[in-house]
């Protein structure tokens, strides 16, 4: 009887590593942003405007039953301020990473091991925000540092020769 109940437990045990686990990103961290809304950055000369042109969301098969929950937001730059209108700026998030791509730069942020702070836009503070630092910059159009939120993607970025452009307030829900 006692090598029934073991071998039943052996079964059991084997199905249950089996068992599918899909890792989420949190809904509370959700990107509020639709496809094809505008997103202008001002600076105090000009203004950089982007539209979103991918939203996608999809799961990551990484192991045998190991399934994490991915989302891809790409941005186009809709006017001329001297960089590539065909570039596309991206960030790919997944449960606990996310990695970004601007103006010639490419960062993963590793949620557990990165640090958040405040960072105010007129009236409005935002928290949690990720400061992306590219330490490889070296041209005035390269970005230096990019505040990036979960819920409304790339806030403000600042570029090597010091200008700085912040989200217009107008573009968020």
């Amino acid at each position: 009887m006692r090598k029934i109940l073991f071998v039943l437990f052996l079964i059991g045990l084997l199905n249950a590593c089996d068992e599918e686990k899909y890792h989420d990103i949190k809904d509370d961290t959700w990107l509020l942003l639709e496809l094809n809304d505008t997103v202008i950055f001002n600076n105090n000369l000009v203004n950089d405007t982007f539209k979103l042109v991918n939203i996608s969301h999809y799961y990551e098969y990484v192991d045998k039953t190991v399934y994490y929950e991915n989302l891809d937001v790409d941005y186009k730059h809709i006017n001329n301020l001297g960089n590539n209108e065909n570039y596309i700026y991206s960030i790919l998030r997944n449960y606990n990473t996310t990695r970004i791509y601007w103006q010639d730069f490419d960062k993963i942020i590793l949620y557990s091991s990165h640090n958040t702070l405040s960072y105010a836009i007129e009236s409005r503070v935002f928290e949690n925000v990720y400061l992306i630092r590219n330490d490889s910059a070296e041209e005035d159009w390269e970005a230096l540092h990019v505040y990036y939120t979960d819920n409304y993607g790339v806030i403000a970025y600042e570029l090597y020769n010091g200008e700085v452009y912040e989200i217009d307030l107008n573009c968020l829900p």
